[in-house]
């Protein structure tokens, strides 16, 4: 496992924290390996290592500056992340509405209710239920994952995504807002667009792709 240092935004901490997260660097790919991840035991299934990472994707749709839809993924992990993605997980929003932005940085902020977990990944109930995730300026330490998924050339055009938990997620203590991934429409990602250096983004919808992974707390 690779222990890296996460960075999170200066307004809410003063140093630079050390979390236990991991970086999707670190040799996270598709392997092919049908998991059991359910514990049946079904023939041709491999059992399932117990899950230790949560990645969080989510689809954010803004229309007139406001946002209007939110759809996270979550995307279940081993220890070792070279093993291969466990599960994924699309869990239900009970509710968001729009939440004081926590720095600069951020220009848009959506508090999240997620519904009880429904039981399809292993691991996924000891993923917090409440959260809160954002879209905002690119931050330059995600600048790697960007490169490593081929958008390098793109950079420009492209947003950061961040996140805070109501519980805690690995070392990091309730309420730290992470600086966690990039986002961006297809557009975007196709570097026909330039990013806007302040809020609100433009209408359209924003795909926010996990670089860290968060550590599922037991």
């Amino acid at each position: 496992m690779k222990r890296v240092t996460m960075i999170v935004l200066a307004g809410l901490v003063t140093a630079c924290s050390d979390m236990n997260l991991h970086d999707m660097g670190a040799g996270a790919e598709d392997t092919g390996n049908t998991w059991d991840t359910e514990g049946t035991g079904d023939s041709g299934a491999i059992d399932s290592p117990d899950p230790y990472w949560f990645g969080l994707d989510a689809q954010i749709e803004i229309l007139e500056g406001a946002v209007v839809s939110v759809a996270p993924t979550l995307r279940l992990w081993p220890e070792d992340s070279t093993l291969g993605e466990l599960c994924t997980d699309f869990p239900e929003v009970v509710s968001f509405e729009a939440a004081e932005v926590p720095d600069p940085l951020v220009y848009h902020w959506v508090a999240l209710d997620l519904a009880d977990d429904s039981g399809a990944c292993i691991g996924a109930e000891r993923v917090p239920r409440q959260m809160v995730i954002g879209l905002g300026e690119l931050y330059e330490p995600i600048v790697p994952g960007v490169e490593q998924h081929g958008l390098g050339d793109v950079r420009d055009s492209l947003y950061g995504s961040y996140a805070s938990f109501e519980a805690p997620v690995g070392d990091g203590l309730d309420g730290t807002t992470f600086a966690y991934g990039y986002a961006g429409t297809e557009q975007d990602r196709l570097g026909e667009t330039e990013a806007v250096s302040a809020g609100p983004l433009p209408d359209g919808s924003y795909q926010i792709t996990a670089w860290y992974l968060f550590q599922i707390l037991p």
